[in-house]
């Protein structure tokens, strides 16, 4: 696979998650440019190399027709392109994309949502991979890390496959387009490869799966995933993992993190009653901060 081009989806909220996931790919050596898919009109100032990626027509495709579709279904887009890395804001690379894939083909993930895929699926699609496969869960991925070196669908191709009932049947899932990406590609055909089974076995991508910081997992180079995503986890739970990214912040951006921290907790708080470690947790954060790598 000989990647053109990084894309991400992104509105001012996480902001300071794509500069550490820009940052994390510059750093690794990637000088491709990144198409950012706006969330919504709350658009912020981008760096250099960085663009934001509108198709008005799809858009307003999706608000007419997508029935209950929500924003992050604007990462389909996608679909219709080769020779591209979608990543989330919430992760950073550990290794050049581009070279990490060099010598893949087809569509390609790096994560390991076999193990729950809960969130990829709903009952009724769930149908559908069933049919497929009585291991169906390796078909499975999550939609904020993929590659591809093809166009899946045509843009006309990708609308008249989202109003197959049993793709429209994903579009009421509020805030997860997973379900229904995960059922476009199994229509589509094309194969897909996941980095973390075999025969590559790499570790997990997922940060939720390193309880400490993953020194001792990733001793094998051969077996370190090239990215590393945060997918679902609350951030006012800090993790020495957390090192990763924070690394890439300034003073002031490790403040703005701080901040954040703290209305993520206030956010629990109100859904959950009342938190008596909040400033337990708060210094957890300073820990983080202050240990980097060496956590």
């Amino acid at each position: 696979m000989k990647l053109e081009f990084i894309a991400t989806l992104a509105n001012e909220r996480v902001r300071l998650r794509f500069v550490a996931m820009e940052r994390s790919l510059r750093a690794k050596g990637c000088l491709l440019p990144i198409r950012v898919i706006p969330f919504d009109d709350q658009t912020f100032e981008l760096p250099p190399g960085s663009e934001w990626w509108r198709d008005a027509e799809f858009f307003r495709w999706l608000e007419t027709n997508g029935g209950n579709a929500n924003a992050y279904m604007r990462r389909y887009l996608c679909l219709a392109e080769k020779n591209y890395q979608f990543i989330d804001t919430d992760a950073c690379f550990l290794r050049n994309p581009a070279e990490a894939l060099a010598s893949e083909s087809g569509f390609v993930v790096c994560c390991s949502s076999w193990q729950n895929p809960v969130h990829t699926v709903t009952e009724a699609s769930r149908l559908h991979f069933r049919r497929r496969s009585t291991t169906w869960q390796r078909l499975i991925f999550n939609s904020g890390q993929f590659a591809c070196d093809r166009a899946v669908f045509t843009l006309d191709e990708l609308r008249r496959t989202m109003q197959r009932p049993e793709i429209r049947e994903t579009f009421p899932v509020s805030f997860n387009d997973q379900p229904g990406l995960n059922l476009l590609l199994l229509e589509s055909g094309v194969a897909l490869t996941n980095l973390t089974l075999p025969p590559h076995c790499l570790e997990s991508s997922w940060a939720g799966d390193y309880p400490e910081y993953p020194h001792r997992y990733w001793e094998s180079r051969e077996k370190m995933p090239y990215l590393i995503h945060w997918a679902g986890l609350p951030i006012h739970r800090p993790r020495a993992i957390d090192a990763i990214f924070l690394d890439y912040y300034t003073p002031a951006e490790r403040g703005e993190w701080l901040q954040l921290l703290q209305q993520s907790e206030l956010r629990a708080r109100r859904m959950n009653g009342p938190f008596r470690i909040t400033a337990k947790k708060l210094r957890s954060a300073l820990e983080i901060f202050t240990k980097g790598n060496d956590s």
